[in-house]
């Protein structure tokens, strides 16, 4: 009894390593896109801007926050200074890294959610063979 024990003991710590590979890789991802978000923000600030800088793990409403501050300063330079192309390369390179960053979010999502059951359905309504063999 023992013996199946240790094995059932294994399988569940192997069961719960798998589960949290998505968020451990999630994590990494949000990291690194977190970073690269950061130094282009820091790079607009250098300009004279003033837009904050992401936490570790920001929310995603923190990241859509940013991504519409970014969209208004582009807007808001390309009014008052069209021919400032190297400020409003700095903009845009910052908000495709925050969009990036909501790009990681969304796909996390959609791994995450759960499965409808209906969709999974296997009955065959086509009219083919169900169990050939």
């Amino acid at each position: 009894m023992g013996l199946f024990s240790d094995s059932n003991d294994e399988d569940e710590k192997l069961e719960e390593e798998n589960e949290t590979l998505p968020h451990q890789v999630t994590r990494m991802q949000v990291s690194q896109k977190v970073e690269h978000a950061n130094d282009w923000i820091r790079r607009v600030n250098r300009e004279g801007w003033d837009l904050y800088l992401f936490p570790d793990e920001p929310s995603l409403e923190q990241v859509r926050k940013q991504d519409g501050e970014l969209k208004r300063l582009y807007d808001k330079i390309s009014e008052r200074r069209p021919t400032d192309k190297e400020e409003r390369a700095k903009v845009l390179h910052a908000r495709q890294a925050v969009r990036e960053l909501m790009e990681v979010y969304a796909v996390y999502d959609s791994i995450t959610e759960p499965v409808d059951p209906e969709v999974n359905d296997s009955s065959d309504n086509d009219g083919g063979v169900s169990n050939a063999v």
